[in-house]
């Protein structure tokens, strides 16, 4: 259909045109091979491989949003480890501060007494 056009009149002054055409044998008309395709199966065919490709564009999409959520995620564990890490270094344990003979340290307090 043209756009809004609901019928076409087409006037055929050459009688037998116009008789061929009224038959349904009309010269501009091509017969199909097997194999030969027609406009609609071209268009359709079209139709079909731009909705896979709209397909695949979305999912690519999806998994960009995806992975960036995912890098977002590990970049606020990674702030979150480093805002713990200066914290747990004020806190040492007694067997971290032993030397390498595995004695612990002399303390001043304990030299001051004579221990």
């Amino acid at each position: 259909m043209l756009y809004g056009v609901k019928s076409l009149q087409v006037v055929v002054e050459n009688d037998e045109l116009r008789r061929r055409l009224l038959e349904g044998n009309s010269p501009f008309q091509t017969r199909l091979q097997p194999g030969m395709e027609t406009p609609l199966d071209v268009l359709s065919r079209a139709a079909s491989l731009v909705h896979a490709d709209d397909e695949k564009r979305q999912i690519m999409v999806a998994l960009l949003m995806h992975v960036q959520q995912l890098l977002k995620l590990k970049q606020q564990a990674m702030q979150q480890q480093k805002a713990i890490q200066p914290q747990a270094g004020k806190w040492t344990s007694p067997e971290g501060s032993r030397t390498a003979r595995g004695d612990h340290p002399p303390v001043h307090e304990f030299r001051a007494l004579g221990l």
